[in-house]
């Protein structure tokens, strides 16, 4: 009976330490799931985030934040030194054609003509930029609120982890208790009926 009991104990150890195993593993390879889809994640959202990035350095730029000039950024962007020369070269060819190259008449035209287009540039340019900005800046949000999930989700299974493990112990001790109780029974009924035997 006492070889039974031995080997009652050592199985319930080997599983119990099988099941602890198995359970470690399992949390190790859902973090290592959640790592991979983080980094999947990032990847995904990255040229959005660096958009928007250089879109806040462009508006920035615009709002002469930092000590920029306005003028020059709204003059760097694309197209407006084209349509600048343009609208210049189409106005004096107008003025020259009707024999007024350099009245004032002109020269008013030309000033209106570069104010209007700086302003509806800078507007439609600003606007441009707010929206890379605002592209880059909910592309870090999501990317943000996927690391949160994932640690909440890592978090949750590391503690799922340790609850496995504990419940693991205390059912093996549980057992491991069954069996020295039963053995305990086992021995005193043998003992008893040895006794009776020889009264």
């Amino acid at each position: 009976m006492a070889l039974s009991a031995y080997h009652q104990a050592d199985a319930t150890k080997s599983a119990a330490k099988t099941a602890a195993n198995a359970t470690e593993a399992s949390t190790q390879a859902s973090i290592a799931e959640q790592d991979k889809a983080l980094a999947q994640q990032a990847q995904l959202s990255q040229p959005y985030r660096d958009f928007g990035q250089q879109s806040l350095g462009q508006l920035s730029s615009l709002l002469g934040l930092g000590g920029a000039d306005p003028t020059a950024a709204l003059r760097a962007t694309p197209g407006y030194q084209f349509q600048l020369a343009q609208g210049n070269q189409g106005t004096l060819n107008a003025a020259t054609a009707s024999g007024m190259a350099l009245s004032g008449n002109t020269l008013e035209s030309l000033s209106r003509f570069n104010q209007g287009l700086a302003d509806s540039t800078y507007q439609q340019t600003v606007g441009n930029a707010q929206f890379g900005a605002q592209l880059g800046q909910a592309a870090a949000a999501g990317q943000a609120a996927n690391v949160g999930n994932a640690a909440g989700n890592i978090s949750n299974s590391l503690t799922n982890q340790g609850n496995n493990i504990a419940n693991i112990g205390l059912n093996e001790a549980s057992s491991l208790a069954n069996i020295e109780n039963k053995y305990q029974q086992n021995t005193q009924q043998t003992g008893m009926a040895a006794i009776e035997m020889f009264t």
